[in-house]
């Protein structure tokens, strides 16, 4: 039986199967590239959002020891916040007590120039070596770790190291009467610290006590800037911002901008008492 040919049925030729292969392998293909961009774009948005986790909990605790600055501590001394130059060094130092420190007082006048310190017997077991201790009288003071603590015979407080004074001149000399008030500053200073892992990358650590904590990792930018008071010499009349603290010149607050890998956030706080007004 003889086959009749359709006219309008015919096969496809070899060039059209080419093309429609062509067109599905783009199709294909196009839909593979939209759904790898989803995935990065997915994986980008998790890192980001653990990074502002890890970024919200470093602020806090910043927001926490700022906040306290000053706390307990005698007006009119040593400064609650210290600027510091970083590189391995402190980026900021804040001071406060989370409780009144001991008081004592002198038993004889002495000097800045003193090798000791005299303070009561019974009072000679409240310090141990290491602590910071504080001597001030009639907006004059000093600060300076202690090294040996006499506690028989003449008991008194030796200096370990550099004495913090309150004038800057060493010419100066500072005489403090008997009755002059005695402070144990133990644990009283909070200190900052970027060290560096692999270059632009850092670790923001926490040192309080002789105990070091990291607070968060990967910064790659921390910078702190302090509100000051106008001088009193009349040449400003309103506060500015400043990366410095000039001696003397009260702080009226203080703002962080902290980067943690793509992540950044910016802080403004009033401390409880970030710098004494300098004693009239």
């Amino acid at each position: 039986m003889a086959r009749r040919r359709c006219p309008s049925c015919r096969g496809s030729t070899l060039i059209e199967l080419m093309i429609g292969m062509g067109l599905s392998v783009l199709i294909v293909g196009g839909m593979a590239l939209v759904l790898q961009t989803q995935e990065r774009a997915y994986q980008a948005q998790g890192a980001t959002r653990e990074e502002l986790q890890r970024l919200q909990a470093a602020v806090q605790q910043l927001q926490k020891d700022l906040q306290l600055a000053g706390a307990n501590m005698p007006s009119g001394t040593l400064p609650a916040l210290d600027p510091g130059p970083g590189n391995g060094d402190p980026v900021i130092t804040i001071r406060y007590l989370t409780e009144a420190p001991f008081v004592t007082k002198l038993t004889a006048a002495t000097s800045d120039q003193s090798k000791s310190f005299p303070i009561p017997p019974d009072a000679a077991g409240h310090f141990r070596g290491g602590d910071q201790v504080l001597i001030h009288h009639d907006g004059a003071w000093l600060a300076f770790r202690t090294g040996e603590v006499a506690s028989r015979i003449r008991p008194g407080l030796s200096p370990d190291g550099v004495i913090r004074r309150s004038v800057s001149d060493e010419s100066l000399r500072l005489v403090f009467p008997q009755g002059s008030e005695v402070v144990r500053l133990r644990d009283g200073e909070v200190q900052y610290l970027l060290e560096e892992e692999e270059p632009g990358d850092y670790v923001l650590v926490r040192r309080k006590g002789g105990q070091e904590r990291v607070v968060v990792e990967g910064v790659r930018d921390l910078r702190v800037e302090y509100l000051l008071a106008p001088p009193s010499d009349g040449k400003a009349v309103a506060p500015h911002w400043s990366p410095q603290v000039p001696g003397g010149i009260p702080v009226l607050g203080a703002r962080l901008r902290l980067v943690v890998g793509r992540a950044s956030i910016g802080l403004t706080v009033t401390p409880r008492n970030l710098l004494p007004p300098s004693p009239t």
